[in-house]
């Protein structure tokens, strides 16, 4: 199927990293000798559209990352956006950059480094009969459900599963779906894909990747280095 509709990627590095608990935020800290948010962009240079790269940062920090970018990589030109106060906000920000509505767009955590970028020309295509995808991968613990310290109900983990990115969605229905949750005086969802979900968009899950974990805490940190250092063995 041929993919005509421009291709954007949008990557949310407006974060602080509170719960990562470093000094800096989690996504400039290196990983292997490159920083986590450089190792974040390399998919889509490779895999998407190189001319078609936004980064959401804080406004604070455009030059720094400017500056890691001329560093670590020197042909890439992303167009920086300033973030918001929130994520969802953040993410409205990114999309408002980009002018052609027929677009698709990824939206991917600049703090999951190992991404395999070989996965969207797949994906890109099943967007086609869809309004978004996304990487799911299952749940291997037992999960109940909780409140005020007592456990009022087991859930049936097989029917349930733990959502990755880069989630793919038609640009359209995205800021419609941004759109509907300003409207509502919602100002602080999860991700985008809840706000599709409210509009009872058409959402497909595909596999994803453990390995395409999002970096939280330290230790996530040190996984993803034993990780790198695999790939390179």
């Amino acid at each position: 199927m041929p993919l005509d509709h421009p291709f954007w990627t949008l990557i949310v590095a407006a974060g602080c990293g509170q719960r990562f608990g470093a000094a800096r935020p989690k996504q400039y800290l290196e990983l292997a000798g490159r920083p986590v948010l450089m190792r974040a962009i390399d998919p889509f240079l490779d895999h998407g559209d190189p001319d078609r790269i936004i980064l959401v940062i804080p406004p604070e920090d455009s030059g720094y990352i400017q500056a890691m970018l001329d560093e670590f990589l020197p042909g890439a030109r992303p167009l920086l956006v300033p973030g918001g106060a929130t994520r969802q906000n953040s993410v409205y920000r990114g999309l408002s950059a980009i002018a052609d509505d027929e677009a698709r767009v990824a939206v991917h955590d600049a703090a999951r480094p190992l991404f395999d970028g070989a996965k969207l020309g797949e994906w890109r295509a099943l967007l086609e009969d869809c309004d978004a995808v996304l990487p799911i991968v299952p749940i291997a613990d037992t999960v109940v459900e909780a409140r005020d310290g007592r456990v009022s109900k087991l859930l049936d983990r097989r029917k349930l599963g733990a959502v990755q990115t880069p989630q793919l969605f038609k640009l359209a229905i995205l800021r419609a779906a941004h759109m509907d949750a300003i409207e509502r005086g919602e100002e602080n969802a999860s991700d985008a894909r809840a706000l599709v979900l409210a509009l009872a968009g058409d959402i497909r899950a595909v596999a994803g990747d453990v390995n395409n974990f999002k970096i939280t805490r330290p230790e996530d940190f040190e996984w993803a280095e034993r990780e790198l250092k695999e790939r390179d063995d």
